[in-house]
């Protein structure tokens, strides 16, 4: 039994370290598709529309088309655990995630309007021994939703495991899984034409006709500085209200 005291002792690091890390590396690591860096890191994405706020969860999707930053997630000890501090880390994933789904649109030169809606960035939001799933998306031509897919927690007692408490877990990794797989299939589904240039210009075919990417996505925004979103153990100042 993992005693309350002893967690609330635990630093963002050891809840990593001790936890959660081991269960995402027995559930991906052994898929050569699928990279996980932990801790403090910078997507390239962000750096590209002036976030400079790093995130300690993120999962990259090796294809033949290069790296994909695929989900990103947030880490919060249970000692520092409040509304304030809660709401900072998920925005972070929020804005990251944003950038990563518009750069990936913007990669999909054949992918018709209807099918941009069935695109979804997991990100991953880990509270002390409890984990959310989310799933940002785009609904209409500017709009984007995040939606809240499981909760589940680490099993800390016999009763946990007896209650399922395993199988939460993997039903919850099996949801980012299937996200993932959707995004793998994508870019070389949508990123190229394969419409035959023979029988385009005979006339036996129409060039596919290329998505204008421009008039679904909306800039990043964000009314606070990347190191006012930055995230302090220390720091439960409240966020001021930013947008995406």
């Amino acid at each position: 039994m993992l005693a309350d005291s002893y967690v609330q002792k635990c630093s963002e690091l050891s809840i990593i370290t001790k936890y959660w890390s081991v269960l995402f590396e027995a559930f991906w690591g052994y898929d050569r598709h699928v990279s996980i860096q932990w801790g403090d890191t910078l997507p390239a994405a962000c750096i590209d529309v002036g976030l400079t706020f790093r995130v300690d969860i993120r999962v990259l999707l090796q294809t033949e088309f290069g790296d994909l930053e695929a989900a990103t997630g947030e880490v919060i000890s249970q000692k520092h655990l409040s509304a304030s501090k809660l709401y900072r880390e998920k925005l972070k994933s929020v804005l990251s995630s944003k950038s990563h789904l518009n750069t990936l649109l913007a990669r999909l030169r054949t992918i018709k309007a209807h099918e941009v809606k069935s695109i979804y960035i997991p990100i991953v939001q880990v509270m002390g021994l409890e984990c959310t799933v989310y799933a940002l998306s785009l609904v209409d031509k500017n709009l984007y939703l995040l939606q809240t897919v499981n909760v589940f927690l680490f099993p800390r007692t016999l009763t946990d495991l007896r209650s399922e408490g395993i199988e939460k877990i993997l039903n919850g990794f099996a949801q980012v899984e299937h996200m993932l797989t959707r995004l793998e299939d994508t870019l070389p589904t949508y990123s190229g034409d394969t419409t035959s240039a023979m029988a385009a210009i005979t006339g036996g075919t129409k060039k596919a006709k290329q998505f204008n990417y421009a008039q679904w996505i909306s800039p990043v925004i964000t009314n606070t500085s990347s190191e006012d979103v930055e995230d302090s153990d220390d720091d439960d100042d409240d966020v001021s209200d930013s947008g995406i």
